[in-house]
């Protein structure tokens, strides 16, 4: 009697002997209806089976092939053009002279690879092409290998988006090609690749908590050239003799672990807005065109009084800031030739409002400007600031005429000063 189906009405059975509903996979979808699952016995299915939105194709779960062994292989070409989404579970995916997954066309079409083997033998592995936004690919828990040279994972020029997640990828056929993406969303989250990735035109990208190594073929491992957000955090990029990381547009980068032999470890004419970067060899030049700190950026101080907050006339309002963790490193000059506040002096517009801890007041260090020889006007020297907690401003004090004693400073109609310190937010 060989293995039968008794539940018709949400799946069918697929077995090449003949154990089953149909011997081939193009059989049962052509025979199935969105909500059932192709349940896959072990043989190789040398077949381009077109999708079938709803239909779920899975090998029983003690047939899964995430080792490579090859349980259930579909030696052949995926495609997926309607709307809808599919999901195939445990089961090697395997070129044969052509993709092995294809996601084409314009509607909304959703493909998940849930604990699969991707067998990247002799062509590059993923084509996505769908026009639609809403059309993904998502990789999860998936393994696979990179066969020989001149092939990649994938290549994408969808609007949608392509996720891989919790997937390892090895390259054991030493292939330099990278993947490569032009329009949509590329997100690597805890997963590890060892070839390369370029993404281009207006893609945007998201690298988390994984790894890309291509040190053993001294090669780039990744190049940002999309226009779209981008970001790498918590990441590992590791090249050989290869610069590892390629900036061609812009890039928030933290928290980033960067292996090179090369003149520049982080290289390119684009942008790298950048926190914590460990250099793990020789190299530790970034040299992009433009470099920032990625936790760092402007303001713009305000001189008001505390009485009458008024309105100044200045020359120079000029405010700079980095942050790290919880605390803000400030520099600030400001001069003003005139102004209506009355009351005593405060400083505003800070970019962060400070802890609320009580009785953590923050210091700051105040000084005349370059060119000046007094502070306010006439008035002393100010040698201190303080700012109170759950606040966004600082007070600055003078000493008064008895000795050892400050008070705050009273309001001036010009003045020309530099404030830098730290607080905690």
């Amino acid at each position: 009697m060989g293995y039968r189906n008794y539940a018709t009405a949400v799946s069918h059975i697929v077995d090449t002997n003949g154990q089953g509903d149909f011997t081939t996979i193009a059989a049962a979808l052509t025979a199935a209806s969105s909500g059932q699952t192709i349940f896959i016995r072990p043989g190789t299915y040398t077949e381009n089976p077109t999708l079938k939105a709803g239909v779920n194709l899975t090998a029983f779960g003690s047939d899964a092939s995430l080792d490579g062994s090859g349980k259930v292989i579909i030696n052949g070409k995926c495609t997926f053009t309607a709307a809808g989404s599919v999901t195939i579970s445990g089961i090697m995916l395997q070129t044969n002279s052509d993709f092995l997954l294809a996601v084409t066309g314009s509607a909304a079409s959703i493909v998940n690879l849930q604990n699969c083997y991707l067998n990247i033998s002799n062509n590059t592995g993923i084509s996505f092409t769908s026009s639609s936004g809403s059309a993904q690919i998502n990789i999860n828990s998936c393994f696979g290998n990179i066969g020989t040279t001149g092939i990649a994972i994938f290549s994408s020029s969808s609007s949608g988006n392509l996720g891989i997640f919790f997937s390892d990828i090895t390259n054991t056929g030493a292939a330099t090609t990278a993947s490569t993406i032009s329009a949509g969303g590329l997100t690597v989250a805890y997963t590890t690749l060892q070839s390369p990735i370029t993404s281009s035109s207006t893609t945007a990208t998201a690298f988390n908590n994984g790894i890309i190594n291509t040190q053993a073929i001294n090669t780039t491992a990744l190049t940002i050239g999309g226009s779209g957000t981008n970001s790498i955090i918590s990441f590992q990029l590791s090249s050989g003799t290869a610069s590892a990381l390629s900036v061609g547009s812009t890039l928030a980068a933290d928290n980033i672990s960067i292996g090179s032999l090369n003149t520049n470890a982080i290289t390119g004419a684009g942008t790298i807005n950048y926190g914590n970067v460990t250099f793990t060899n020789t190299s530790r030049l970034i040299n992009t065109t433009t470099q920032a700190g990625l936790n760092s950026g402007t303001f713009t101080p305000v001189i008001t009084g505390t009485t009458t907050a008024g309105t100044g006339t200045y020359t120079l309002q000029v405010g700079h800031y980095t942050r790290i963790e919880n605390m803000v490193f400030i520099r600030i000059r400001v001069a003003w030739s005139a102004h209506t506040g009355t009351g005593n002096t405060t400083v505003t517009g800070l970019p962060f409002t400070s802890a609320n801890v009580s009785n953590l007041e923050s210091t700051f260090i105040i000084a005349p400007a370059f060119s000046q020889t007094t502070v306010f006007g006439a008035a002393a020297l100010t040698p201190v600031c303080f700012m109170d907690p759950n606040t966004s401003t600082i007070v600055p004090y003078t000493f008064s005429s008895s000795a050892g004693t400050l008070s705050a400073r009273a309001m001036s109609g010009t003045g020309d000063f530099v404030i830098y310190g730290h607080y905690e937010i």
